[in-house]
């Protein structure tokens, strides 16, 4: 549901480019010609014909020094680390380039390729991950670091390196300096303790102010794929619809109000059962003392409350 949603999300021209001057600290953003970035077919036939779809692919131009220069922006989500990254990107990579040269070839060039079939050269592409694991991302983002024996082979050897984007290691306070989607996304993402996400949830309803118009609804919508069946079934996904509808006056104020008592109500509850979770933790960590004391069934379950079945799947576990 993760990556589906981060799809969704990305695939909005507006929460794109704001994703682009957001996260990505290079000069060429700022040479964006906006207007012509349009997201592209992403089923790629690789060279062993099998075929993969990356997440997303954008396609437009840079303006630089009266040149314009095409430029491809290939996004990869991951929620686990993929060892060799490096690797799919490059087969993602390879397989747009040949799409592009066979298009060229045959005359039939695509709308987005527009005055540049001419040149004969192909478009720079940029790959980025965004990855959202609990663990650190540990895989190599250089290409030729896969390869064995690479520093002996100088400049030789094929190679590149791709962005990363590290949801769980970005700093809090950046990311509420921003105002675009993403960074919200990547803020409510950075956790998954339930007392944490209501409360970033509680905070984002007062921060919704400051997002552009045109990325409110993408972000809820993401917000509802994401969090939406964790939220409580009977006020929830109402009142993510009106947050969506009403941005201003005082049904606006309202509903902001209505959703933080929803979130104080499910914040109380998330601590509640916290709570009885321990208790149950607790019980079950002397079932098992008493076990290691020699203690019958009978007896664990009188003093600690847990069923006879619960008590054999404890003897099963920790008395092998």
């Amino acid at each position: 549901m993760h990556d589906l949603a981060y799809r969704g999300l990305l695939s909005v021209k507006a929460v794109f480019l704001d994703f682009l001057r957001s996260f990505v600290p290079a000069d060429w953003v700022r040479d964006l010609d906006e207007d012509s970035f349009t997201q592209v077919e992403s089923t790629l036939v690789l060279q062993d014909l099998r075929k993969r779809e990356p997440d997303v692919v954008w396609r437009g131009r840079l303006r630089t020094d009266g040149r314009e220069i095409v430029v491809v922006v290939l996004v990869e989500v991951q929620s686990t680390v993929e060892t060799k990254m490096a690797l799919r990107l490059l087969g993602y990579m390879t397989a747009i380039w040949q799409k592009e040269a066979e298009e060229r070839a045959t005359g039939s060039p695509t709308e987005a390729q527009g005055p540049y079939v001419s040149t004969g050269k192909l478009p720079a592409i940029v790959p980025i991950v965004i990855y959202n694991g609990k663990r650190p991302w540990t895989a190599a983002r250089r290409f030729r670091e896969l390869i064995e024996g690479a520093e002996r082979f100088g400049e030789g050897l094929v190679d590149f390196e791709y962005g990363l984007i590290d949801v769980r290691r970005l700093k809090e306070e950046e990311l509420l300096g921003l105002s675009g989607a993403m960074a919200a996304v990547f803020w409510l993402d950075g956790t998954r303790e339930e007392a944490e996400v209501a409360r970033r949830l509680r905070r984002l309803v007062r921060l919704l102010s400051r997002v552009p118009e045109d990325q409110v609804g993408p972000l809820l919508d993401w917000v509802n794929a994401v969090l939406g069946s964790r939220l409580p079934a009977e006020e929830g996904p109402a009142l993510l619809g009106r947050l969506k509808e009403v941005r201003s006056g005082e049904e606006a104020e309202e509903v902001a109000t209505n959703f933080e008592r929803m979130l104080d109500r499910w914040l109380e509850k998330t601590k509640w059962e916290g709570r009885e979770e321990g208790r149950v933790e607790e019980r079950k960590a002397t079932a098992v003392r008493l076990m290691a004391e020699g203690m019958d069934d009978a007896f664990i379950a009188r003093v600690t409350g847990l069923s006879f079945d619960e008590i054999a799947l404890l003897r099963r576990e920790h008395m092998k």
